[in-house]
């Protein structure tokens, strides 16, 4: 497609933001949190909540940390229980790489394994070593490539290896599975978060290329009872689509658990699914709410919030 250059007016983008996202965008600056943070002394597993990777509407996770006088929230450091409060978490897919934790990511591969291995497994950076179980002791974490997972783990091409790696297992059938670093760092606006800063190359708020080739949605109804229809958009054009993803990639983050509500899955407010097919093959998962509301799949409670034209063109079109 063509380059884009969306009118900062029409909508209605605050010229902070766009000076904030564009010296972000050649130079991200985010640091770990100190793995001693993570292993607790008295933890007997690796557990994290339910709600904040998988998206269980009837999971609630840890309120989301103000980070100073600025607007923003911390996403949650993955920390480990005390033995009482194991009934609460489940193990998940995960690894440790330079003291940060690499979770199974909702994001999947279009196409088969072949294709992906071509395409998008990159430099091999070590093993995932599959030593971490309910019973490990917590010298077994301190180990870099310790997980519950595996397998070998490359870079992903054209991908930061900060936030997104990959894990092959096999050989003459691989598979490869996407793991993301989502804990422990500040996301002010969707240009913090790597999945929806991916989404479009953009410097002095102007749209310089596209990262996506196709999006679908699906229906609540047909996501909840695990249906696999997906749709094409109908009257929708792709400049509409690339307005929608701007505004994700400027607007502010709200951990709508307090912002909103504690009932904020149950308040009978309808939602869509979107899943947007990057170019280079990995699809992302992408959940709406009516109001606004743009959250990443893996990240619960966490929204972006961009009220206003270009969400109720692509929302009212998904229904």
């Amino acid at each position: 497609m063509n380059s884009l250059k969306i009118s900062r007016a029409m909508n209605n983008i605050d010229d902070d933001l766009i000076e904030r996202a564009s010296r972000t965008a050649t130079a991200r600056r985010v640091q770990p949190a100190p793995l001693l943070r993570i292993l607790l002394p008295a933890a007997a597993c690796l557990v994290v909540v339910l709600g904040f990777f998988l998206w269980s509407d009837s999971q609630k996770l840890p309120a989301g940390e103000p980070v100073g006088e600025s607007f923003g929230v911390m996403l949650p450091i993955i920390e480990l229980p005390d033995d009482a409060d194991t009934g609460a978490y489940s193990m998940i897919g995960f690894f440790i790489y330079q003291e940060r934790f690499y979770t199974h990511s909702s994001s999947f591969l279009y196409g088969d394994a072949e294709f992906a291995v071509k395409n998008l497994v990159g430099e091999r950076i070590g093993y995932a070593k599959g030593n971490i179980d309910e019973w490990s002791k917590q010298d077994e974490y301190a180990v870099e490539f310790a997980g519950s997972i595996k397998g070998d783990v490359y870079t992903v091409k054209g991908h930061d290896p900060r936030y997104r790696l990959c894990v092959v297992n096999g050989f003459d059938m691989p598979s490869v599975v996407i793991y993301e670093w989502f804990s422990g760092y500040k996301v002010s606006s969707g240009h913090d978060l790597y999945p929806f800063y991916s989404l479009l190359d953009i410097k002095n708020g102007e749209v310089l290329s596209e990262n996506w080739s196709n999006v679908q949605f699906q229906t609540h109804d047909d996501w909840d009872n695990g249906l696999p229809k997906k749709h094409d958009f109908t009257g929708i054009r792709d400049e509409e689509i690339t307005a929608f993803f701007y505004d994700v990639y400027f607007g502010e983050f709200e951990y709508v658990f307090e912002s909103v509500s504690e009932d904020f899955y149950y308040s009978g407010l309808q939602q869509a699914h979107l899943f947007v097919r990057m170019n280079d093959g990995i699809i992302l998962e992408l959940r709406l709410f009516e109001g606004g509301y743009v959250g990443y799949q893996p990240l619960g409670w966490f929204f972006v919030k961009i009220p206003g034209e270009s969400f109720d063109r692509i929302f009212d079109a998904c229904r």
